[in-house]
C-alpha cells in the first residue's frame, strides 16, 4: 500500500513539473512578443519614411523623450495574464497541500487495514486496526482482525468486545468459535458452551466443527465438575 502511494506521489510531482515548465515557456513566449521585436517587425519597419518611423517602432527602441504612452489594451492584457497566473499557481499549490495533508495525516481506513495485514507484530496490528476502526467503525473484518490480534496477546476480554462487534454487524460460525475460545480461557465455561453450540449449529468446515466440539466437551466437563455435589465425608471410626 505504501509503495502505491509513493508511485502516486511521484506521478503527481512529474505532472506538476510539466505544468510549471509549460507555464514558463508560455510566459517567456509572451514576454518575447510583448517586449522584443522580431524579424517580422523589422521587415515591416524597412522602407518607412523617417517621420513615420516613430509611429511603428516600439517604445523600447525609441529615445526616452519620444516614447509614446502604450495603449490601454496592453495593460488589460497584462492584468489578465497576471491574474490567470496567480489563479493557476494558487490552484496547484492548494491541490499539492491537500494531497500532502491526506498523504501524511489523512490516510483512509483501508490503508491502515492493509498495514495491519502486512504486519507480524500483534501489538502493531492492534494499533493499525484501531486507527482503521476510528475512521470506519462499521467495517466488520477489521473488528475480527483486531480480535484475533488481541487473542494472540492473551487480552481475551478486549478480544471478546471485538468479536461482539462482528456478531452485531455480520455474525458467522468462526466468530462464535473465537468468542467461545476467549470465554474458555477466561474460565467462563457456561458462556463458552453457548458459543460453541452456535458454531456447531451453523454450517462450517470440518476442522472448525471438530475444534468446537472438542472445546465444548472440555468446557462441559469443567462445568459438571464445578456443579457436582460434594461427597459425604467418611464416617469416623468409633
Amino acid at each position: 500500500m505504501s509503495s502505491w502511494f509513493g508511485w502516486l506521489f511521484i506521478l503527481f510531482l512529474v505532472y506538476l513539473a510539466v505544468v510549471v515548465v509549460r507555464g514558463i515557456i508560455q510566459f517567456a513566449s509572451w514576454a518575447r512578443e510583448e517586449f522584443f521585436p522580431g524579424d517580422r517587425d523589422f521587415r515591416r519597419w524597412e522602407g518607412q519614411p523617417e517621420g513615420r518611423l516613430s509611429e511603428t517602432v516600439p517604445d523600447v527602441l525609441l529615445p526616452p523623450g519620444n516614447r509614446r504612452k502604450k495603449p490601454h489594451h496592453h495593460s488589460y492584457k497584462r492584468r489578465i495574464l497576471v491574474a490567470a497566473a496567480q489563479i493557476t499557481l494558487a490552484h496547484w499549490l492548494g491541490a499539492l497541500t491537500e494531497f500532502m495533508r491526506r498523504l501524511v495525516s489523512g490516510k483512509r481506513y483501508d490503508y491502515w487495514v492493509g498495514a495491519a495485514l502486512g504486519e507480524e507484530d500483534p501489538a502493531k496490528k492492534v494499533k493499525y486496526l484501531s486507527k482503521a476502526l476510528a475512521l470506519e467503525p462499521g467495517y466488520a473484518p477489521a473488528w475480527g482482525l483486531k480480535g484475533d490480534a488481541l487473542f494472540s496477546l492473551q487480552r481475551h476480554d478486549e478480544a471478546i468486545g471485538c468479536f461482539d462487534k462482528v456478531l452485531d454487524l455480520d455474525p458467522d460460525a468462526a466468530t462464535w468459535y473465537w468468542k467461545g475460545l476467549c470465554c474458555f480461557h477466561l474460565g467462563r465455561m457456561e458462556q463458552a458452551v453457548e458459543c460453541f453450540n452456535k458454531t456447531l449449529a451453523a454450517r462450517t468446515d470440518r476442522k472448525l466443527h471438530d475444534d468446537a466440539e472438542r472445546y465444548k466437551k472440555q468446557a462441559q466437563a469443567q462445568v459438571l465438575t464445578r456443579t457436582a455435589p460434594a461427597a459425604d465425608p467418611m464416617p469416623r471410626a468409633s
